[in-house]
């Protein structure tokens, strides 16, 4: 095809006629956002982010609804472009009502998650709780006492009742490990050879210390005190912080390999210049703010006035201080508070509080000025001392009453004083505590630049000096006298700017992601939040006022773990589960665009009846139509669809009813392609965050189309699946087996153990004991009377052992499972190989598409999904179905007939396929003609105009790329191979598609766990290929065909079968196989009446470890996922039992699949060592050799027969829905009804 050339972002670059400009510039590596436009789907232009220039039109156009010409100049990234897309997306953010991140993490200062930690610690799972908190703070005892919790003033939860108490909770969290035996650790890198010193050791000092030790450093503190803590030692009475918290807290940090040197003052005992020369890459300034700050008052500087942080500290060091009986404390803040307290605890009997402004205004944490004043502090608001002044041995201060004015620089009423207002109080002692500042006491800070305020100038990104490039700064002595939890970020942020200067490795030195949030707290409406009931917040344990105004004792105490629970569970998970994929917030982060730019009336949160699988949130729906289109256009079933106009449109089902009422097939496409978080799969627990939760990935046992489920994990079970779009043909989601069907692994009770049938009751047995009874029952039957059953979804590694078992240990070919009989091996008999000649992708590569197979969409529905996308792309399709079928309505033509009657239609397609005269040199062609005179086929019409069964036929016949979709189970022999020779004829030897009921009924196949049919679609009665097996497995291997599935079941049951081993979902539970020896790999624990006398646990998919081969040759890995208690891989312990029945094994993974290719010859390529745990995903190839069938001798062979014993409990047979009860069109259980058109 000849291509056009366009002229893209300056180069030339060309492409096939007909693409659009955005999938151009995706093709060239130029990401273009959108938000509306579906791979899968015509464009639709609603959004307007995909805008680019292109030369000579006026204005932007959408680059995913705009054909590209030749010599078409096109920009897409120009300063106008981004400004109009920063501008769509604002625009779109007006009325997208959601927080991205939940208002407590934002505010933290330290940005901790602190709804996950909370959600863990619901579920119990405290140490996971603690690792959340500790990934961004390693003191939370001490915070769990001191912090102030900016977090809880934004808490949601006080729209319903009050904020929940998060400090508590952690405090809770954090105590309960900081007391246990084994304290959790985090896991740290190997040391990387090169050395950090942090000069001081407060919060911030000992924080980064902490987070540069977890990166590799070997890190050095020196501290000028004689024990580390800095102000929360000294700093913060021992009655709300004990010292033993601190100490604890530091301990674990210097259990990371920290050094701790105390009484080390910088500018006396070292300077930069000796930490340099001793080989400290980067050095951490972290000396805190010790000196108070001036009043600014007549007559401070007499005696009887103290400093309230130095007064704090000699308190601290346990001296006893002359206060007197009546003190004064100025200030507002927890300092102040703290000063007022202790004076209590000193003996004082009168303790005031002078602040200048009100209690609203007051900067102490609310519960420590409630606390004081129960305490007997009184708090003397709008009263600023102007002069102090001797009184014998007291002080008398004079002040004025104040009144709030203006606002100032910091957006509270400055306080004005009132004229003539001034008053006098005698004093013993007065506390200033109005703030502090660095101390330097004459030191040049050894040539640090400073600001005006004596803080060390710093990059306030990276907090490096800007005049020394190897020291950063941290805590107080750069931001001035802030809180603990400040310091602590402050800490973590400079171990990482560190770590990125050192390392070369960029680091994201931002406390907090980028968010979109719902609105202030003011600006939210309490009826938003009605439907949560009302729950009282945690009161928190406390001595009784008068007790502890008179002890240093700890005023309160932690809560209790029920309490701690509850008070969690208050807890309304704000907070976006889509935040990690949304591609909203991606692209508004990307582009700069603010979501409160236009502000303006929201959409109202609609009450909407719950769906079990999906969450839905009208209120951040953009309406881009995406999940609309994608339900009604690619899955067919129009469940949802706009309502209303204009700014009330929304997505809804009709009548705002259930989905489930209106065809929802709770597939999740709708969710996989919601770009704004509207749409979510639910978690089982609700309390999982999806940041939080394990992923982990496994194909899929559904059917054999080979997708792989992306899986989020938490607390040992499944909770969801993650469904990403990405646009490509039988995506995972679009099947609802998958998206509803992925807790499969909670089914039944589990077998976990092995277990041994005596006197017809189970017991449990050791590994070891189990096995020597599985084998020695086994060696009773060889030959004939033995067989082996496997499950369709076994990795091809256990299927190829559990066939090498039964031909080379216990000398059968019986061998088959639930769809790999032999009998389903007409395309091997075609094409040399039984399986699909073409792949997946070809769907959408077909100009014609023949789906044969009673009811697609209820068998295969991604395949079906697969289908309707090339038709929408402009694909013939046609359906041969004796039902109506979910496809119908995107079917150029449509064969309601049976499978028998549809044979005859077929055969006349035969005969005008071979007058084309394209079939020379085909085997068996003679046959063939010989089969077409002998069937007759329809009547040929009288009048010249054709039949729609005729037209069809020529539609067939004209196609360049046609392409046949079947289950050979699902049809008879002769309509099989009547297809089959059709493509043979025109040539297209590759336009088949051979769909498979397994996960792994392709790999099966491959594998050789067929009576007929050895490893590598090799025939048992080829000598040949027996030989080179027996040279492999150096022993010799029966000559004689086998029996499949449904026979041995048949064989067992009248007697025949003495030994028998099954491995998987072989339905035996409840079975009477008269007195066979049966050895069983079973999911759940059996009842009393299966037939196995010992049975091991069998790895579920999601579990398992190995490779699955789906039905278009595509090999898969997939990584077990083992929660606790899991049995352990199938091949494991399959190659046990091979070893103790005499069979040589491999302990390796690798060595048994280098053996898969010995044996194997369409395996032989695939290069196992190079992908192995990769994910990766290979296709095997095999040279087709075409050989023409006579399709009426097919129906001479035996009919396809399913495991129709499978019990209807059968825990997966339950769950499942035994797949061909939903095809209408069948008559007993797997056998389909000719008879019925």
């Amino acid at each position: 095809m000849k291509k056009i050339t366009i002229n893209l972002d300056g180069n030339t670059v060309q492409a096939a006629p007909g693409s659009t400009l955005l999938e151009i510039a995706g093709a060239n590596g130029i990401e273009i956002p959108t938000l509306c436009y579906d791979p899968r789907l015509p464009p639709y232009a609603s959004c307007f982010i995909c805008i680019v220039e292109v030369e000579g039109r006026k204005g932007m156009v959408p680059a995913c609804a705009t054909r590209a010409e030749e010599g078409m100049a096109v920009r897409t990234n120009t300063d106008g472009i981004r400004s109009l897309r920063k501008l769509g997306l604002e625009l779109l953010l007006s009325n997208h009502h959601g927080d991205c991140i939940a208002p407590c993490n934002m505010v933290c200062p330290a940005g901790i998650d602190i709804r996950s930690y909370l959600s863990e610690a619901t579920r119990g799972n405290f140490s996971d709780a603690l690792r959340i908190i500790k990934e961004r703070n390693p003191f939370p005892s001490v915070c769990g006492r001191i912090c102030p919790h900016p977090c809880e003033d934004h808490c949601r939860r006080k729209l319903v009742d009050d904020a929940v108490s998060i400090n508590q909770v952690k405090r809770f969290i954090s105590d309960q490990d900081r007391c246990s035996v084994d304290s959790w650790k985090p896991v740290t890198a190997p040391k990387n050879g090169k050395k950090a010193a942090v000069i001081g050791g407060g919060p911030g000092g000992m924080s980064a210390a902490h987070y540069l030790a977890v990166l590799g450093y070997s890190v050095t503190v020196f501290e000028a005190m004689e024990k580390a803590g800095g102000m929360l030692r000294y700093g913060v009475p021992d009655y709300r912080l004990p010292p033993i918290v601190i100490d604890s807290e530091i301990e674990q940090i210097q259990a990371l390999g920290v050094e701790l040197r105390t009484s080390k003052s910088w500018g006396k005992d070292f300077h930069l210049k000796d930490l340099r020369e001793k080989g400290f890459s980067a050095i951490v300034v972290a000396i805190g703010a010790w000196t108070g700050q001036a009043m600014g008052v007549e007559g401070e500087a007499r005696e009887g006035i103290w400093s309230g942080i130095a007064m704090l500290e000699r308190a601290n060091k346990g001296e006893r201080l002359s206060l007197g009986k009546k003190v004064v404390v100025v200030g507002g803040g927890n300092t102040a508070i703290d000063c007022a307290r202790t004076a209590l605890r000193q003996g004082a009997d009168e303790v005031f509080i002078a602040y200048r402004r009100g209690r609203a205004e007051m900067p102490a944490n609310p519960e420590e000025i409630q606390e004081a004043e129960e305490e007997g502090v009184k708090i003397l608001f709008l009263t600023a001392p102007v002069s102090f002044s001797a009184s014998g041995s007291r002080i008398n201060m004079r002040s004025v009453t104040m009144q709030l004015g203006a606002p100032d620089a910091s957006g509270r009423r400055r306080p004005e004083p009132v004229p003539g207002s001034e008053k006098d109080m005698l004093v013993d002692s007065v506390i200033a505590a109005i703030g502090q500042k660095v101390r330097w006491d004459g030191f040049d800070g050894d040539g640090l630049k400073l600001t005006k305020w004596g803080t060390p100038e710093a990059d306030p990104r990276t907090l490096r000096s800007t005049s020394h490039e190897d020291v950063f700064v941290c805590g107080d002595c750069l931001t001035g006298p802030a809180t603990a939890i400040e310091a602590i970020a402050g800490g973590r942020i400079t171990a990482l700017a560190i770590h990125a200067q050192l390392s070369g490795i960029a680091q994201d030195l931002s406390p907090h992601p980028f968010n979109i949030r719902k609105g202030a707290l003011k600006d939210l409406s309490p009826e938003e939040y009605a439907h949560y009931p009302k729950k009282p917040r945690a009161k928190v344990p406390q001595l009784d006022a008068f007790s502890r105004a008179r002890s240093c004792n700890e005023v309160s105490h932690t809560l209790a773990e029920r309490e701690a629970v509850e008070e969690a569970r208050r807890c309304l998970l704000c907070g976006c589960q889509e935040v990690e994929t949304c591609l909203l917030r991606k692209y508004s982060e990307q582009y700069g665009a603010k979501g409160e730019l236009f502000p303006g009336e929201k959409t109202p949160g609609l009450k909407m009846p719950k769906h079990p699988y999906i969450d839905r949130d009208h209120q951040k729906c953009i309406l881009c139509g995406r999940c609309v289109r994608v339900c009604s256009e690619l899955q067919g079933s129009g469940a949802i669809a706009l309502a209303g106009r204009g700014f009330v449109t929304e997505v809804s089902p009709a009548w705002s009813a259930k989905l489930s009422e209106y065809a929802c097939k709770s597939c999740g496409q709708c969710v996989a392609a919601c770009p704004a978080g509207a749409l979510s799969a639910r978690f089982k627990t609700v309390q999982v965050p999806a940041w939080v939760a394990s992923k982990h990935s496994a194909v899929c046992p559904y059917c054999g189309n080979g997708c792989v489920l992306d899986f989020s994990e938490a607390d040992g079970r499944i909770q969801r699946l993650n469904n990403k779009m990405d646009g490509k043909p039988g995506n995972a989601m679009v099947c609802s087996r998958a998206f509803s069907g992925f807790d499969l692994l909670e089914l039944g009770n589990r077998l976990k153990e092995p277990m041994i049938k005596e006197n017809g009751s189970w017991r449990a047995a050791k590994w070891d004991e189990a096995m020597k009874a599985a084998a020695e029952g086994l060696k009773k039957a060889s030959g004939k009377q033995a067989a082996v059953l496997g499950s369709p979804r076994l990795t091809n590694e256990a299927q190829y052992l559990l066939q090498k078992i039964g031909r080379a240990a216990m000398g059968t070919n019986n061998l088959g499972g639930p769809g790999t009989g032999g009998e389903l091996d007409t395309a091997a008999r075609a094409f040399g190989f039984n399986g699909s000649t073409g792949k997946l992708e070809d769907i959408l590569k077909a100009d014609l598409i023949i789906a044969a197979v009673p009811d697609l969409e209820a068998v295969y529905p991604s395949i079906a999904a697969a289908i309707r996308e090339a038709a929408i792309k402009g694909a013939a399709v046609q359906v041969h179905s004796p039902v109506p079928t979910g496809l119908d309505k995107s079917a150029t033509g449509i064969l309601r007939a049976a499978p028998e009657a549809a044979y005859s239609v077929y055969v006349n397609w035969l005969k005008a396929a071979a007058q084309k005269g394209e079939s020379s040199g085909l085997k068996g062609l003679g046959e063939l003609s010989a089969s077409l005179k002998r069937k007759k086929g329809k009547e040929p019409p009288a009048v010249a105009s054709l039949t729609e069964d005729e037209r069809m036929g020529a539609e067939l016949l004209a196609a360049k790329r046609p392409l046949i979709v079947t289950d050979p189970s699902l049809i008879p022999g002769s309509a099989l191979a009547a297809l089959i020779d059709l493509l043979l004829l025109l040539g297209k030897h590759e336009g088949l598609l051979l769909l498979r009921a397994g996960s792994n009924s392709q790999g099966a196949i491959d594998q050789g766990m067929d009576g007929n049919w050895l490893p590598g679609h090799r025939p048992v009665l080829d000598r040949a290929a027996r030989s080179e097996l027996e040279k492999l497995w150096a022993c010799e291997l029966p000559s004689w065909e086998g029996l499949s599935g449904p026979g041995i079941i048949d064989q067992a049951r009248s007697g025949g079968i003495k030994a028998l081993l099954s491995w998987g979902d072989t339905g035996l539970d409840g079975l009477d196989l008269k007195g066979a020896f049966v050895v069983s790999g079973e999911w759940a624990v059996p009842s009393g009446f299966h037939p196995a006398s010992v049975v091991f646990p069998a790895a579920l998919f999601t579990e398992d470890t190995g490779t699955f081969t789906s039905f278009d040759r595509k090999v898969r890995q997939a990584e077990g996922w083992r929660p606790q208690g899991a049995p352990q891989a199938n091949w494991r312990t399959l190659t046990d039992l091979a070893k103790h029945l005499g069979l040589k094994g491999h302990e390796e993974l690798p060595r048994l699949r280098r053996e898969i290719s010995s044996a194997n010859a369409p395996y032989h390529k695939l290069g196992w060592e190079k992908w192995e745990g990769s994910g990766h995903c290979a296709a095997w190839a095999r040279e087709i050799v075409p050989t023409l069938l006579a399709p009426e001798l097919e129906n001479s062979r035996p009919q396809v027969r399913l495991l129709d014993y499978l019990a209807e409990g059968d825990m997966l047979d339950k769950f499942i829905q035994a797949r061909l009860s939903e095809v209408a069109c069948q008559g007993p259980r797997g056998v389909i009804d000719t008879e019925k058109s």
